[in-house]
């Protein structure tokens, strides 16, 4: 459908509940041509444009649980908490196999957020200007690299780390590239949240160190969060936006491998899905009318 919109947030096990969005999508027959992610978000959109229903949910509830996937031990194997290689080489290429062929080929487009260290901006990278092997390996693996926790995925001789750390809503990327109207999948019910704990304030100190372009801008991309939260809510009330978020079922840890709560919130973002869906399809209809 031209000019709509997917927006994906990220948040990483959270994106649980983007990827029952979108199976629903899938199962509905609801496709929207142009998908912007940031984080998880990416991956799931791949998911999406590849048409694989039940392979994110599958890394969420099931691959979750291999050793390989999180924990201190990938510290020590590839300086990073989450098993980047498993991810984003071995789960696509033996475990879970990604369709390539099906993503080289459709005519959707994906972008990905992207953070440069050297600048601190934000960079939007399509899957149609990769290869898809290549695409998945850095792309997709520099969108879900946070500093501290991820060493950054070099590409083209500059270093990248996740695309949230820049641009967490990129709502004003999809208008740009031509989309009127966008539907919006949040992973939280409410924004960012205002209080920083003593975790957020090392992660903070520590990335300014490292980073220093990204941790200036740390403060500056929150504060542009919020902004653009009212801006989604002004042009929701215009109708130029569709929201799906969270509203029951949560994580309380975004880390979390709890499968229960990760099937439950799943759950609830297909369900949200087929309850709202002949609300989206009069609001679809209405842009192409």
């Amino acid at each position: 459908m031209k000019n709509v919109g997917l927006i994906l947030e990220g948040g990483g096990m959270r994106g649980v509940y983007t990827a029952g969005v979108l199976d629903a999508f899938i199962d509905t027959e609801l496709d929207i041509n142009y998908v912007i992610g940031v984080s998880s978000g990416a991956n799931i959109g791949a998911n999406y444009i590849t048409k694989q229903k039940g392979r994110s949910k599958k890394i969420y509830l099931y691959w979750s649980q291999d050793k390989r996937f999180v924990g201190f031990r990938n510290l020590l194997k590839e300086r990073s908490y989450f098993g980047m290689e498993f991810l984003f080489s071995i789960l696509p290429n033996q475990l879970e196999k990604f369709d390539y062929d099906a993503f080289s080929k459709s005519d959707k487009v994906l972008v990905s957020c992207l953070t440069n260290c050297e600048t601190g901006n934000v960079e939007y990278v399509e899957h149609q200007d990769y290869c898809p092997k290549s695409y998945m390996s850095t792309i997709i693996r520099a969108s879900n690299s946070l500093p501290i926790i991820s060493p950054p995925v070099t590409i083209n001789n500059n270093k990248y780390l996740d695309g949230f750390l820049s641009d967490p809503l990129p709502i004003y990327k999809s208008i740009e590239d031509g989309n009127t109207h966008n539907i919006v999948v949040f992973t939280k019910k409410t924004g960012i949240e205002t209080k920083v704990s003593w975790s957020d304030k090392l992660f903070r100190n520590i990335t300014k160190i490292k980073y220093p372009k990204i941790g200036e801008n740390i403060e500056k991309t929150v504060n542009e969060y919020f902004k653009r939260l009212k801006v989604v809510e002004e042009l929701e009330s215009k109708g130029k936006i569709f929201i799906f978020r969270p509203t029951s079922a949560k994580l309380e840890n975004r880390y979390s491998k709890d499968v229960k709560e990760l099937e439950a919130v799943y759950d609830e973002g297909y369900q949200d899905v087929i309850r709202q869906l002949e609300k989206l399809k009069k609001w679809l209809a209405r842009i192409t009318d």
